[in-house]
């Protein structure tokens, strides 16, 4: 499976320019282009050498364990157990954006997931347009809508035939004792979501029960 780093700057030098003006490079996501200069032209962005790493690589592997213990820490995909994920909007940022403090951890946990052949990763409408929202959020508008969309087109198109896109069928009648906030309403939805369908929801958030925590984040 292709690095999905060179898919991504594949179509940024494919893409239309970006209109909005921008000196700031520390915090431009993985194959986004940059705002335009003088010439008013769009550069596409050389790829950083620790982005997202090339699926298969032989140096990833996961421990060892029982069928139950490897369903929570991520290892049943590898070891012949097919799993399904619906990634949470804090997975995707982070295995986006190169700068991000768990995009390494994200990154190798999503190839290790995808070397099972049987195994999805799945978005929804809300994590989609999470990532596209907090991508230009977190540039102050430098990256544009549009172009944070197409990065994220390139990334799950990268995952091929593991990804598959899961149309939100659940209605807001239904939450779970520990969803008494109004900050919680969406992790308790998507986590629902996730369940109705057969998967875990993949998170970077150890607040939400039941969630599968992505492994090996920094502490």
């Amino acid at each position: 499976m292709p690095n999905a780093d060179r898919l991504l700057q594949g179509q940024c030098r494919g893409g239309s320019p970006d209109p909005v003006a921008g000196q700031e490079r520390r915090r431009q996501p993985v194959g986004v282009p940059e705002a335009p200069g003088a010439s008013g032209r769009a550069r596409a962005r050389p790829a950083r050498a620790r982005a997202v790493p090339a699926y298969g690589r032989d140096d990833l592997r996961c421990p060892g364990g029982s069928a139950a213990a490897d369903d929570r820490n991520g290892a049943g995909a590898s070891r012949g157990l097919p799993v399904n994920y619906l990634l949470d909007v804090n997975v995707l940022v982070a295995w986006g954006w190169s700068d991000h403090v768990a995009h390494e951890q994200t990154a190798k946990w999503i190839a290790a997931t995808t070397k099972h052949r049987d195994s999805r990763l799945f978005t929804s409408p809300i994590p989609e347009l999470g990532f596209v929202r907090v991508s230009v959020q977190r540039t102050a508008g430098r990256v544009t809508v549009r172009a944070a969309a197409g990065a994220l087109a390139g990334m799950l198109h990268s995952l091929g035939a593991h990804h598959a896109f899961l149309p939100d069928d659940q209605s807001a009648d239904r939450f779970p004792e520990w969803c008494f906030q109004a900050s919680r309403t969406t992790d308790a939805h998507l986590l629902e979501l996730a369940e109705a369908h057969g998967a875990r929801l993949a998170t970077l958030d150890e607040r939400i029960p039941g969630a599968f925590l992505v492994p090996g984040l920094p502490e």
